[in-house]
């Protein structure tokens, strides 16, 4: 036990503690960095998927998406998929890839990278596919930013509910 510089000069900080920062500056959000960049936002085109680039942040760990990083599909069968950000804290590695499955979307491993080491998939583009083309399907992508003035907005909250209880404790005394 003891201590350990963080934000100092010649500090050796690992990956691990460096996420937890991260995740907690990000309200602990999984996501895509909003107004960063393109947004890791992308089209189809000739059954390729092409992204712009972007950041995603998962649990902490910050990942960049190169601009033009394409994903094929094989329009080879009729099933439901994912184009999927996999990022892997026990090999130390990340990896772009597809996952499908028949009649309804692909399970995701979502390890809670907080607390243990894992497999985490986010999916980063959503489509369907025949023998004869991919269609990109709308998918929610949850995406996010840090709050200028977060810590300012809390303070003005915990005043104004001082105030208030200041208020109604003058009102409750005359």
């Amino acid at each position: 036990m003891g201590i350990q510089k963080v934000t100092f000069d010649g500090a050796n900080v690992t990956s691990k503690i460096d996420a937890d920062l991260y995740h907690f500056l990000f309200s602990s959000d999984v996501g895509i960095l909003k107004n960063v960049k393109s947004q890791c936002s992308y089209t189809l085109a000739n059954n390729t998927i092409t992204f712009l680039d972007g950041y995603v942040s998962v649990y902490g760990r910050i990942i960049y998406i190169e601009n033009q990083t394409t994903v094929s599909v094989t329009p080879d069968s009729s099933k439901y998929g994912y184009v999927v950000l996999g990022v892997d804290t026990q090999t130390n590695t990340v990896s772009i890839y597809i996952k499908e499955a028949v009649g309804t979307y692909p399970v995701l491993t979502q390890a809670n990278l907080q607390i243990t080491e894992g497999l985490y998939e986010y999916a980063l583009a959503a489509y369907s596919k025949t023998t004869t083309s991919v269609n990109l399907l709308c998918l929610h992508k949850p995406t996010f930013k840090l709050q200028k003035g977060y810590m300012s907005m809390l303070w003005q909250l915990i005043q104004k509910q001082l105030l208030q209880l200041t208020t109604l404790t003058s009102l409750k005394d005359r």
